[in-house]
């Protein structure tokens, strides 16, 4: 199962490095509180980037209780359609869909625009500064058989620079390229350090593990992928026109934050091979979730992996809770002291009557409580601790006091749970579909064609330079 955790994550690493990782250096910062939120900082029309956040998920409604159907990258510019009560309705390339504002920047120029004509500009700062790079000069034009070119840096420090691509290794044969490891070596030395962990039980992140070591490891991911390519060629299976809907309009999302020149830069320093390289990756990961697609849907096809498919799981006996809360944001006053004072105000209204939904519609600031007026029902190991525990300790209808956490102070309102709808961690039994099982067999086989498989390294993989970006 260790193995099938590794390549799993492994598809979303690629497919997430070609859009998050350039934004590495820069920190997220924290949402806009929803106190802070009003309709007229979202007019219709306008233009509003992505922040605060790497990964958005964008739901068929105003609120966490509707299903997420795709997601948006941070740097991402969407078109505002609509608002409503903190939420945004926006346009995708797989239909209109909803976000939380709050994860919309701040800093964002917005851009209202009629007949295109630009009417109102309301706020115009810049966001990122572009990373700066040392300029070099080329001191002479020598280029050895892998590509490399000696040139001179400041203080005629001397460097290599990759100009051209070079193959590194195979795998049944199939050439592996230094382009298709170099962006993969972070994600290769932090599996090493996951499988120390594992092995030893020591999490130390100042080990240092031989570059040579990494290498392999990033091999081993390339591998992965150029056997699964080979599959799905064999199969007659690509990438379709919405998938390259889908990542221009992902590209065009990062070239109008950085520019053209920036944005190559950045993804250079991850290990890219600018732009095209980077569209080229991201095509590659379509083709391989489009090759286990089809996969389930050929029963011959998914013959082959049928044998590694999971039992159905029974479902443990597990004790439901359910709870409204109101959230006070910590920023939303001046010290944690001051949240507790007011929380205990409104507990004293709540006592003397006052309606708990309405005290939770009027300062909380929980967005999904808007979605979910009912409360949520849940499990051990959804909530945090402290919400879990003090939601437990009540009886149901019962009000408790100020409980604090790392998402501020809540005033919790235990309710009867809803049986029909339990939030669960990610990979719970009941939430372990026949479709979720079938992947998991289908990438279990795929793990086992690349076990099996030969792979050769060659001299030249020692010569691959480590980018910016893959250094920890």
């Amino acid at each position: 199962m260790k193995k099938l955790h590794r390549f799993i994550a492994l598809l979303v690493i690629i497919t997430m490095a070609a859009g998050i990782s350039v934004y590495g250096n820069v920190p997220l910062g924290s949402p806009t509180p929803v106190s802070e939120i009003h309709a007229e900082m979202f007019p219709a029309g306008s233009q509003q980037q992505i922040d605060y956040c790497h990964v958005l998920n964008v739901r068929s409604g105003p609120g966490t209780s509707h299903p997420a159907f795709t997601h948006l990258l941070r740097g991402d510019i969407v078109t505002v359609l609509d608002f409503s009560r903190g939420w945004v309705r926006i346009e995708t390339p797989y239909g209109e869909g909803w976000i939380f504002a709050g994860f919309l920047s701040r800093e964002m120029t917005v851009v209202t625009e009629t007949a295109g004509i630009i009417e109102e500009v309301l706020e115009i700062e810049v966001v990122v500064e572009k990373p700066a790079i040392e300029e070099i000069a080329i001191e002479e034009n020598i280029v050895d058989q892998y590509g490399l070119e000696e040139i001179a840096v400041e203080e005629n420090v001397v460097e290599q620079v990759l100009v051209n691509d070079f193959q590194v290794a195979s795998a049944n044969g199939i050439p592996i390229f230094a382009s298709d490891i170099q962006y993969l070596l972070l994600h290769a030395e932090t599996s090493l350090f996951s499988r120390h962990f594992e092995e030893t039980g020591e999490f130390n992140f100042d080990l240092d593990f031989e570059d040579r070591a990494v290498l392999e490891e990033a091999v081993s991911f390339a591998a992965f992928t150029v056997i699964a390519l080979d599959k799905a060629s064999r199969l007659g299976i690509s990438f379709s026109s919405d998938d390259v809907e889908i990542i221009d309009f992902q590209i065009e999302s990062l070239v109008q934050q950085f520019g053209t020149e920036g944005l190559e830069e950045l993804l250079w320093a991850d290990g890219f091979h600018g732009i095209d390289h980077f569209r080229g990756i991201y095509k590659e990961q379509f083709i391989v979730e489009n090759l286990i697609r089809a996969i389930m849907e050929d029963e011959s096809e998914f013959a082959n992996f049928a044998h590694l498919l999971a039992e159905e799981e029974d479902m443990p006996e597990e004790e439901l809770l359910a709870a409204k809360h109101i959230l006070l944001s910590l920023e939303s006053f001046e010290s944690e002291a001051a949240a507790i004072d007011f929380a205990n105000t409104l507990i004293v209204r709540i006592a003397a009557g006052e309606d708990f939904d309405e005290l939770v519609m009027e300062y909380g600031e929980d967005p999904g409580m808007w979605a979910q007026p009912e409360g949520y029902t849940f499990v051990a190991g959804v909530m945090i601790d402290e919400f879990y525990e003090a939601t437990k300790a009540l009886e149901i209808g019962q009000i408790s006091g100020p409980v604090p956490s790392v998402f501020g102070i809540h005033i919790i309102q235990r309710v009867q749970p809803d049986e029909d709808n339990v939030m669960r961690m990610p990979g719970a039994p009941e939430s372990r579909t026949l479709e979720d099982r079938m992947i998991e067999a289908i990438m279990l086989g795929l793990l086992e064609m690349v076990e099996q498989a030969t792979i050769e390294f060659l001299p030249a993989l020692d010569d691959v330079i480590f980018p910016e970006g893959a250094l920890l």
